[in-house]
């Protein structure tokens, strides 16, 4: 990593580190023109704040913050608990019987790139690093069509589509070693 970023894995127990996550996770989605949001996660437009509905003990959020300062860049969200699924609230089912499965919440950036590389390149070096160590294989995620195209670009192939509240939802699969190009190195170093 440069020495103009660094990592978080924010801890869900701080509140006050949790409320500027959730700020900065705000900043990210309220000018998306996304009508499902509210009805998968938590939106508090009076104190600028989203929360997914997955508990935060389910998940590892990894952030980006630029060196020095207390403001997140870029973030994603690791659901590694089967049994409490976002795809499923969209209807989307996937084969739980393989153990070595998980689901990328959300990613965000605030960024469009910070010398050169899009910081949700860099977040997904990362989350390449986070997930071989758990010895994951198979990772899910969901989109809008507005934000396939990030995901295409990280290695995530789509596998299903349908409508869910009347937009347009895509489920994505990347299988380690097969799909991702991003596996273990650091983007730009």
């Amino acid at each position: 990593m440069n020495n103009k970023t660094s990592f978080e894995i924010i801890n869900a127990r701080d509140e006050s580190v949790v409320a500027k996550y959730e700020n900065a996770l705000y900043r990210a989605f309220s000018n998306s023109y996304i009508k499902t949001l509210d009805r998968i996660w938590n939106i508090d437009h009076k104190n600028k704040r989203i929360k997914t509905v997955v508990p935060y003990d389910f998940q590892q959020i990894i952030a980006l913050k630029i060196d020095g300062s207390e403001k997140y860049l870029a973030g994603m969200s690791i659901n590694y608990d089967l049994n409490h699924m976002q795809l499923e609230q969209m209807g989307f089912k996937i084969d739980k019987s393989r153990s070595s499965t998980c689901e990328v919440l959300y990613m965000f950036s605030l960024a469009d790139y910070i010398g050169g590389v899009s910081p949700l390149q860099i977040l997904s070096a990362q989350l390449m690093k986070e997930i071989n160590a758990r010895g994951i294989k198979y990772l899910y995620g969901t989109c809008s069509l507005r934000r396939l195209n990030a995901y295409t670009l990280l290695g995530f192939r789509n596998i299903d589509r349908q409508i869910f509240e009347g937009e347009e939802k895509f489920l994505l699969e990347m299988i380690m070693g097969k799909d991702s190009f991003l596996e273990v190195r650091e983007i730009g170093h």
